[in-house]
Formats: C-alpha cells, structure tokens, sequence
C-alpha cells in the first residue's frame, strides 16, 4: 500500500503546509529566541535573502571587495588571525556558522555596562570549534571553560560562547556610576583643627584648645599590580561572563518576539532589519539626569520632571527599519509604533486634504528637478496638542498643576479655529528648471586714505527655479500681514504680486496671493503671467497620486537635476563631471512618502529607484561601486 501522506487531512486544509513549514519557521528562530525582549536596539541580516540576490561567489568578481578583504584581514594581529578573518568574509561556511541563517547584533545596558552581543546559527560546531582552536593555539585550551550546557572562550579581549545551536561574540564598555555627592560629610573635622571644649579643666569656656594626635599604627603595605587597569578588566570578564551565561541559559523575562509591536514588523519580508526601542532613550536620559541632579540641587527636579514628560511620549514606542533590495530599487520602510496618546494627536494631525490647486503651478516632465511637501491639519494639532500637553503638566509632581494653570491662561489667547484658517498647514516647495539672471555682489576695498569703499559689480549667474506653495483661508488675515510688510518696506507692490530683495543680493523673490494659493517663487514669468492658467507641462499622474495620498512627500530626479548642473555639457569621463555621469547613467530617482493612515503605528516609504527595471538593487549597487572603485584607482573596468 502506497502511503499519501495528504490522505489524513481535507484536501483544502492548511494543517499540511502548516506542519511542513514549521521545521523552517523553527530553524529561523533558533538564533532569535537568544535575543532578550529587553533590547534597546537590534541589527538582524538575512543571509539567505541576500545570497539569493548577491552571493559570495558573485562578490569576489568585484575588485573593491577582493580589496576590502585584503586590507581588513590585514588589519591587526598574527598571520593566523589574517587568515581567519580573510576566511570568515570568503568562505564563512568553511568556519561552521551557518550562512543561510538570519544573524543578529544587539546592544543592551546592565548596570554600568553597554553590551554589544552578535548571534549566529552554527552549521557545524565541531568544524567551528576546530578552527577557533586553529586560530587560538596554546591560548585555546587555557582560556576555555565548560558551562551548564555551553563553552565559553574568554581572555582580556575577545570572549566566544557557544552551544550545539549558536555561537556569540560580546564585547562591552564601562560607565563609571555617578559620584554621590550627598555622602559628603560638611561637619567632619581635618588633622590639628582647632576645636572648643569647655569642660576642659583649667580651661575658660570659648578658649581654644589645640588637639593632640595619637600616633598611627603601622599599617601593612598593600602589593599594588603593575598594571592600574588590572583589577578593572578582572571586574569587564567577569561582566561579560554573567552577561554571557545570561544569554546562553536565556535568563531573561521574555524573548525579543513576545513583542506585539517586533513580530508585526519581524513579519515582514526585510533582507535587513533594524528595530530600536524609544524607551532606552529615556533610560540613558535618566541616567544622565541623575549623574547631573546629584550636582543641581533644586535644579534636579526640574530636570526630573522634563524627563517625566519624556517618559509619557515614548513610552511603548518602537521605531522599524526594514530594507529590501528588490528589482529595480532598494526600499526602506520605516514604521513607528507609539502609544494611545501620540496615536489620538497623529491621527488628528494627518486628517488633511491635498489642495490639488497647488499642481498648476509645478513643471514636470525634463524640468521637474523635484519637490518636497508636508500637509498637516493645524487645526486638529492644535487641539490634541492641548489635551496631550494637559495631561503631562499634570503628571510633573510640583510642577503640574501650576503648569497646567498656565496652559489654560495660554488657551484663552490661543485660537486653534482662527490659527487654523490663516494657514491650512500644507506646503509644497518644488525645484522646476533653470534661469539666468543677473544679481550684484558688493565687495569691498580701500581707498588712498585707507577707508573701507563698497564695490557692487553686476553678473549673470544661473539658478535652479523654486516655488513655494501654501494653503491659507482668510485672505483679509493674509493681508494684515502682508501690509505690515509694505508698511516696514521689506515688501514692494509689482502689479498684482509683491517682491522683495534678498539681503547683500539682488536676488528678487516673488510674493502673491490667489485662489487660496500664498506663493512664493523666483519665477517672474509666473506670477505675472501664469497666475490664472498656471504652467503648461504639469506632473504626471504618478506624483499627483502620490501627492494626494501622502502626508509627507520628498522627490529627486537624478539624471534631471545632473544634466542641468553640468549645462548640457556632452559626457565626459574625467574628473567629477566623470563621476557625476555615471551616477546619473545608473539611478533614476530617490522618492520619500509617508502614510496618511495611522493605526497603531505610522509608516514612511523611501525607494533608491535605478534606471535598470529588471535587475536586482544589490547587484546594480555592487556593480556601481566596482566601476567607481576602478575609476578611481585608475584601472580597467571588468
């Protein structure tokens, strides 16, 4: 009888795949469940996701790698550290880790020491421990240590640990603890203080009365080591060890991955990872303020509760750093995780329309160079700004209520309806083509007498063209400002726009106002032409999506902005015009976004986008590197 292993299970159930994929699911978290759910800031590297895109085969092809393996193995050290540090970045699988196998870099604070730890998933613990003895000698032996359940290596340097599952690799730092200034004594008396005793016989109250001194006891002499840092680096190993055994025995509350927050963006696919947890920033802070309160006095409280405030803000607040090296482009998302209290004021903030009045007036096509854009709800900020700055003036012990008090005096002057209708909170600031213009410079000089005489002296010059655009909502508020400006002469009328120099320029920057629109701009042509019609060539239909749907927008178009820097010189393989030219030969475009949408996090999408559709970002990348390095040592291209 033929065995089906499907014949147990419905023909649409998932428990299958399930079952099959959990040998898989396990062996990526084998290096994982040794990272502390503690951790401030952690690195994780799939391997297995870049050696489908670049392996090692591929890399050694590029002379600037070849290079970089020969330099760092030459480094430091004997000519068998050379070599096993010019293996580990060759043939790291010839050293038993595992190289399919995410590895992790973390960094945690115990105590008054920093610790920087890197996990790797062994292959082959016997081929690892060969070559560490091959690399370690008559050192190997005298330096290692059997545990429960794993070896540790360890001398005044490096410190190696390692079980059947993975091998670790910590260093540390110190931080001397604060100096506990309350422990001085301010009444203790010096050798011969002269002191008054009126019980002294034959002795008049108030008289002084010198102190005799007892001869001290011979004491005996304590062997100091030749080394001042000997007892030091005794305590560091000892350090490390615990932190070593702590994470070898994983003696610690919770892995990394109970973390809701880690294992939503773990999750997602990433080639490299980077998660950092916002608390630890208020944890150093502590520290720092408590080194300086021991100092400040009254002062300290202060700092005690700005620290407070910090405290609410980033409280169960994650940032996650995920890049993807995929056709075409390398793509870095960021997603920030916050608490209910930031969540409520984000999502008030991003509550805003895009003016699409604002695409008249932006070149696109060969002209657009690129723009940069935010559009926030001022309105909204203002109001859940109030309420989030409330409740943290009431959580400053001695400090809240009267703070708080002076936030509702604040509130009575501070409109967040009026404020709101003099500017939307959106700005779009876009770089479209160049113009020649001619501006003065001043210098100056000495005449016969020797006093200073300004010289103007008038020259062309060429400059990329800019405008600026802003939603507003009371045109007579706009005004106000705008005749304060008149009346102090900083602004002058020019038809229906106004125009001003600016300082030690001639430079002249165009202001105007029109359908809701407040511009700025160094277009003349613009504002006095164009103001009803708006610019013929507008953008595409990509970046008007993208426009809309974003709260924040940043984009660059390379090869544009190259060619018009170089004056539509021809291509030239010299110099930096030489390399400028191959950079614009191989990227496209660098382009930013952040979501309008907030939940419990917030996301922001960066993209390195290459000319080259059908090509993986890292092999494009290495490749550009190669052709650059080879330039620039003046040797011929592969």
């Amino acid at each position: 009888m033929n065995f089906q292993p499907t014949s147990f299970f419905p023909k649409k159930s998932l428990l299958l795949p399930l079952l099959l994929a959990l040998p898989l699911l396990f062996s990526a978290q084998t290096a994982m469940k040794y990272v502390p759910g503690q951790t401030p800031m952690l690195l994780t590297v799939n391997l297995g996701n870049l050696d489908k895109k670049v392996n090692l085969a591929q890399l050694q092809q590029y002379e600037f790698y070849n290079e970089m393996v020969k330099e760092y193995s030459e480094m430091g050290g004997d000519s068998m550290q050379q070599a096993y540090f010019k293996e580990a970045l060759a043939s790291p699988e010839n050293l038993g880790f595992d190289v399919l196998e995410p590895f992790h870099f973390f960094m945690n604070k115990d105590g008054n020491y920093t610790f920087f730890t890197t996990v790797i998933k062994l292959a082959n613990r016997a081929k690892y421990e060969e070559r560490l003895q091959n690399l370690k000698l008559d050192a190997y032996p005298t330096h290692l240590k059997s545990k429960g359940g794993y070896l540790i290596w360890q001398d005044e340097k490096d410190t190696y640990a390692w079980n059947d599952e993975v091998v670790i690799n910590v260093w540390s730092t110190y931080t001397p603890p604060p100096f506990d200034w309350s422990q001085l004594e301010t009444d203790t008396f010096t050798e011969g203080e002269i002191v008054f005793d009126p019980t002294l016989e034959g002795e008049e109250p108030g008289d002084p009365t010198e102190v005799e001194e007892e001869p001290l006891e011979p004491v005996e002499e304590i062997a100091v080591e030749e080394d001042p840092n000997a007892w030091q680096q005794v305590e560091n190993q000892a350090a490390v060890s615990a932190w070593v055994e702590k994470i070898m025995t994983r003696q610690f509350p919770q892995q990394m991955t109970m973390n809701e927050h880690f294992r939503s963006a773990s999750a997602q696919p990433a080639d490299v990872h980077i998660w950092v947890d916002y608390e630890f920033v208020t944890r150093e802070m502590d520290d720092d303020f408590n080194r300086v309160s021991a100092m400040a006095g009254a002062g300290g409280s202060s700092m005690q509760a700005v620290l407070g405030l910090y405290q609410i803000l980033l409280s169960d607040s994650y940032l996650s750093m995920r890049l993807n090296f995929e056709n075409g482009k390398m793509a870095l998302t960021q997603e920030m995780f916050f608490n209910d209290d930031l969540k409520k004021l984000y999502q008030g903030m991003f509550k805003a329309k895009f003016n699409k009045k604002f695409l008249r007036y932006v070149e696109g096509g060969d002209e657009l160079f690129g723009y940069a854009f935010f559009n926030i709800n001022v309105k909204n900020t203002i109001e859940e700004g109030k309420t989030l700055a409330h409740k943290l003036f009431n959580s400053m012990p001695g400090f809240g209520q009267m703070a708080d008090d002076a936030l509702k005096i604040a509130g009575i002057f501070i409109d967040e309806e009026a404020i709101g209708n003099l500017l939307k909170g959106d700005l779009l600031l876009a770089v479209s083509g160049m113009q020649t213009r001619m501006v003065k410079q001043t210098t100056y000089d000495l005449d016969e007498n020797f006093n200073v005489v300004p010289k103007d002296t008038m020259f062309e010059r060429t400059l990329p063209v800019f405008t600026a655009l802003a939603s507003y909502g009371s045109g007579k508020d706009i005004q106000k400002f705008i005749d304060l400006g008149l009346h102090s002469q900083v602004l002058q009328p020019d038809g229906r726009f106004y125009k001003f120099t600016l300082p030690d320029s001639s430079m002249e920057i165009y202001l105007a106002i029109h359908d809701g629109i407040l511009m700025f701009t160094n277009d003349r042509d613009l504002v006095q032409n164009r103001l009803d019609a708006g610019v013929k060539n507008r953008l595409s239909k990509q970046h008007r999506k993208l426009l809309c749907e974003s709260s924040t927008a940043f984009f660059w178009d390379i090869p544009n902005t190259l060619r018009a820097v170089g004056g539509g010189a021809p291509d030239s393989n010299v110099g930096m015009a030489g390399y400028l030219n191959m950079f614009g030969k191989e990227f496209e475009s660098l382009q930013i976004t952040g979501s309008k949408k907030v939940e419990n996090s917030m996301k922001t999408e960066t993209s390195f986008n290459f000319v080259k559709k059908d090509t993986n970002a890292l092999e494009q990348f290495f490749r550009f590197v190669n052709e650059l390095y080879v330039e620039m040592i003046g040797g011929a291209k592969t």
